[in-house]
């Protein structure tokens, strides 16, 4: 937990004072990258409370992966009119599985994110909106607890690392500055010894 927590804070120092050229698809992907940060950040903080409020803690991890989502699908994809329609009628053009393909095909990642999002988007809407997945975490035989799976807990995190550190380099992209380079590289490389190698 504490390695998340310093991760947060550093992309918000790198952050400080980040310049963007000012036009509507800059605009609304860096708001729509920090807000998916903020929402990492609040995570964490439910989390890591002396009683884990794991129920909100889950209900915000949509709305984290869907920002970052929305903010590479404008900054990669869309185009005036799909921007002046998203400003006009708070309204994306296409679903979440269109918009994820469309950013994986437009960047030449593999479909990895696809295939996780697939795999986990029922959940992912259980947890937002009060479904099964949490209700069947409360009890346990004929009582009600607090059931708090710490593996869970875990890839929980591993997810927010990721997504969390795409959304910092979609901000930087978006301020197309190449002086974060050597600090991107090198917690690059933390996280993969962190999480992929061990």
């Amino acid at each position: 937990m504490e390695y998340i927590k310093e991760l947060l804070e550093k992309f918000r120092f790198e952050m400080d004072g980040m310049a963007f050229n000012n036009n509507d698809k800059n605009r609304l992907s860096a708001a729509l990258f920090d807000i998916s940060l903020d929402h990492s950040r609040a995570i964490i903080k439910l989390l890591d409370a002396e009683n884990p409020n794991c129920p909100s803690a889950y209900a915000l991890v949509r709305p984290m992966f869907e920002c970052f989502l929305r903010a590479s699908w404008i900054f990669d994809c869309s185009s005036i009119s799909e921007i002046e329609c998203i400003k006009k009628q708070d309204k994306f053009p296409l679903s979440y599985e269109k918009m994820l393909l469309a950013v994986e095909k437009s960047n030449q990642w593999p479909e990895t994110l696809t295939q996780a999002f697939n795999r986990g988007k029922n959940n992912l809407h259980s947890f937002t909106h009060g479904g099964m997945q949490l209700v069947s975490r409360r009890f346990e035989g004929n009582f009600l607890i607090h059931n708090i799976d710490q593996d869970e807990i875990q890839d929980l995190i591993k997810f927010i690392v990721l997504i969390s550190f795409m959304s910092f380099i979609g901000i930087v992209r978006v301020s197309e500055t190449n002086e974060k380079n050597f600090f991107i590289e090198q917690t690059f490389h933390e996280i993969i010894k962190r999480y992929i190698k061990s």
